[in-house]
């Protein structure tokens, strides 16, 4: 099988110019696609735009804020389990082998980590301006003028107007 006729060929397989162009429109999946989209939208920070996910971002740290308030009742339960030993040493001891030197504290550890982590991308990602109706037309012609180059479906984040952050600076 010849290069031309490879299934991961990105050429036409005709050489008729006007049947080339047919096969383009009919096939913009495979011959622009997300190499084309992209291209477009490395050409300005105007044209890259991408959506917060801001209900799931808040979903994520609401679900981490749990998890950490869960870790947070143990290690108090563990606290004053150690209030109310009366022996010193057993207290000591207990405290040390459970609350610090096993992987428990390691996984509050991560945890948190976890949460100031992702809060912080949040905050980084709600400070991006949002995208303006010129910036989504831009996107949107684009997607008008290569029909099927992107499915469908994966071009309904343009769609999501609030939801919707550019690079650029205004």
């Amino acid at each position: 099988m010849s290069a031309s006729n490879s299934t991961n060929s990105t050429t036409p397989t005709t050489t008729d110019p006007e049947k080339q162009t047919q096969e383009i429109d009919e096939r913009a999946w495979k011959h622009i696609g997300y190499p084309g989209f992209c291209e477009f939208s490395a050409i300005d920070d105007d044209f890259l735009l991408l959506r917060r996910f801001g209900a799931l971002n808040i979903r994520v740290l609401l679900d981490l804020q749990f998890q950490i308030t869960q870790l947070e009742v143990q290690l108090c339960d563990l606290d004053q389990g150690c209030r109310d030993d009366t022996d010193l040493e057993s207290a000591a001891s207990r405290m040390d082998s459970l609350a610090w030197d096993n992987s428990e504290h390691n996984e509050r550890r991560r945890r948190g980590e976890l949460v100031l982590s992702t809060l912080s991308s949040f905050m980084r990602i709600k400070e991006q301006d949002t995208a303006t109706s010129i910036q989504r037309r831009n996107v949107q012609r684009w997607f008008a003028d290569h029909i099927n180059a992107v499915d469908e479906e994966e071009q309904n984040y343009i769609k999501r107007v609030n939801d919707l952050m550019t690079l650029a600076r205004a």
